[in-house]
């Protein structure tokens, strides 16, 4: 199943947008070039790109079982060449936070497959936990929610989009020859991975407040991560502790999910063009080193 929430969008540097929309984009080949430049960094890993036939045969077969033997074809019929970035990664790496600052600073849109779910939902007329149900209970309705990610991937409608499957999404579209899209995949170490959930659910102030109490091992899981946030005498990090149950397990359950589904693992990030780790990334580097590879110099 996969979940559902609504993510705040952090405040985004000024930037001069080089374009509007995917439309105009597609028609600035100076600004945005066909190739993508972004330079490696220490928390930048450049990928070489290579044909991922593995992800060609199970995204097609399983789009083909459940929408018809021409689902790739459509979806092939729809490709644009208006650049597109494809954000992956686990929960609370800043997928959602970085495809909105990105769509802002080319005045475009971001989406996600979180964002299709509640549109699916208003459509039918049923509530949000209706649909979560029903992509519980039948895969299919998994695949076809992928699917028309896919579609608005390949046409690009805008300019980021994301989810834990989307990089995989993109690099299976660019090896059927959809041209400009920038894979990148999201990381951040445990640690900071809890503090952002404390920030999100309590407030900056109480991160502010018990960051430097957070004492954990190098190498501790998240459950661990939240396991010594609860140890901590501070009533904000007992209550982010007693929700933790909400999304301690969750990447490894939707990872079993999507192999199931595709036999892909989406935390297998070999040959994204990114991968930047963005606990040791300031919000502000990591823009800049997107912007950089979607061919934007003066943001």
């Amino acid at each position: 199943m996969r979940p559902v929430r609504q993510e705040r969008t952090a405040k985004v540097s000024t930037v001069a947008p080089p374009f509007t929309t995917p439309e105009r984009a597609a028609t600035t080949p100076a600004k945005v070039p066909s190739g993508y430049t972004g330079r490696e960094s220490a928390t930048v890993v450049k990928a070489q790109r290579r044909p991922h036939e593995r992800n060609k045969a199970s995204f097609g077969t399983a789009f083909a079982r459940v929408l018809g033997p021409g689902a790739v074809s459509r979806l092939m019929a729809k490709f644009s060449d208006a650049p597109i970035l494809v954000l992956s990664g686990d929960q609370l790496t800043g997928k959602s936070t970085v495809a909105k600052a990105i769509a802002k600073a080319l005045g475009g849109e971001a989406s996600s497959t979180g964002s299709l779910v509640r549109a699916q939902a208003d459509q039918l007329q049923i509530p949000i936990e209706a649909m979560t149900k029903r992509l519980a209970e039948h895969p299919s309705a998994n695949v076809e929610l992928d699917y028309r990610a896919a579609e608005t991937i390949a046409a690009g409608d805008v300019i980021a989009f994301e989810s834990r499957i989307a990089g995989h999404l993109g690099r299976y579209l660019s090896d059927l020859g959809r041209p400009g899209v920038l894979s990148v995949y999201l990381t951040a170490s445990p640690r900071e991975r809890t503090l952002r959930y404390l920030a999100r659910e309590v407030g900056p102030d109480a991160r502010e407040r018990i960051e430097s109490q957070l004492q954990v091992p190098a190498d501790a899981t998240l459950v661990e991560c939240l396991d010594a946030l609860g140890s901590i005498d501070d009533p904000a990090a007992r209550a982010v502790h007693a929700r933790f149950e909400q999304i301690a397990g969750r990447d490894e359950v939707l990872q079993g999910e999507l192999q199931s589904l595709y036999g892909i693992d989406y935390r297998d990030h070999d040959g994204f063009d990114l991968v930047i780790d963005t606990s040791r990334s300031t919000h502000e580097a990591t823009l800049a080193k997107i912007l950089g590879a979607m061919g934007v110099r003066d943001a």
